[in-house]
């Protein structure tokens, strides 16, 4: 009976969270999608011969219960000419109040040359997750001596698959990621849930002289649909200003950032909701050769 009294509670608390893209989303929201579109779709490789990538996105203020702290994810892709294929690593910390995870990753993408001027790729990334679950931190649990002090580790498979379709300045992707959907069960309730979840993205960088107009839209659907539409400028490689509306979660996110020195980007950018008080930070950089 005693199981049942916090059980229900806790079903309860996590049925609300869930309810709240903020809180419970697990999939990082990253403001820099192009830049980092590797994350969400393994054929969306950096074309360079050899890349690296780092980049953190961090809460600067939250009014959700369980707050996220800041998240890493880290990548690096070697291409070979002569299989028409890269090869690549991932790592991605990501971790929450009650719980947190570790992955790591290795992916191969094949590109298919259609043409001077356009290219089709096959990605897949076979990861494994291991996420330590605190239950004790969960509010309504805190109080039950049979969770208080527990904790638990498990590790688990995970699958993602992608296809790219790439023509003149123009890009086209869409992916699939936890086709294995990993899970954490404890006492007959579900804590963490890696949900299948559905990446397109669609962009094209216009020239206008020295300037090049990107317009990029990318739709995702992990717990709920959202679309993000994207305008970005560039002069040169000087710098870039971009914006992008997110709906219907009615968030605005803006970035800056410069390709000024040969191979390296860096951006920062800034997560507002237009109808809440939640605001995020990230910083992206960026070597490709």
């Amino acid at each position: 009976m005693k199981k049942i009294a916090i059980i229900i509670p806790v079903c309860f608390l996590l049925s609300l969270t869930a309810t709240n893209n903020s809180v419970a989303q697990i999939e990082p929201d990253f403001t820099l999608y192009r830049e980092v579109a590797f994350f969400y779709n393994p054929s969306l490789v950096s074309p360079d011969k050899t890349s690296f990538l780092l980049t953190s996105a961090f809460s600067l203020s939250n009014e959700g219960m369980y707050q996220r702290q800041p998240q890493v994810y880290a990548s690096f892709s070697k291409r070979f000419k002569k299989l028409k294929g890269t090869l690549s690593f991932s790592y991605l910390y990501d971790p929450y109040s009650y719980f947190s995870q570790n992955w790591i990753a290795a992916g191969y993408a094949h590109s298919f040359r259609i043409s001077k001027h356009q290219s089709f790729v096959l990605g897949a990334r076979l990861s494994l997750v291991a996420t330590f679950l605190e239950p004790d931190k969960v509010v309504a649990l805190a109080a039950n001596p049979e969770f208080s002090g527990e904790k638990i580790l498990e590790i688990s498979p995970d699958l993602d698959l992608g296809a790219g379709y790439t023509f003149f300045n123009g890009t086209i992707g869409a992916g699939i990621k936890h086709l294995f959907s990993p899970t954490v069960n404890a006492a007959g309730m579900t804590f963490v849930t890696n949900q299948t979840a559905f990446y397109i993205l669609g962009a094209y960088d216009i020239q206008i002289s020295s300037v090049v107009l990107s317009p990029s839209m990318f739709v995702k659907k992990e717990i709920n649909w959202t679309y993000h539409g994207t305008i970005a400028v560039a002069y040169k490689k000087y710098f870039t200003l971009g914006a992008t509306l997110v709906y219907p979660s009615m968030r605005i996110k803006g970035f800056i950032g410069t390709k000024a020195v040969k191979g390296l980007s860096i951006f920062i950018a800034y997560d507002a909701g237009i109808t809440d008080q939640i605001h995020n930070g990230e910083i992206f950089l960026g070597y490709g050769k």
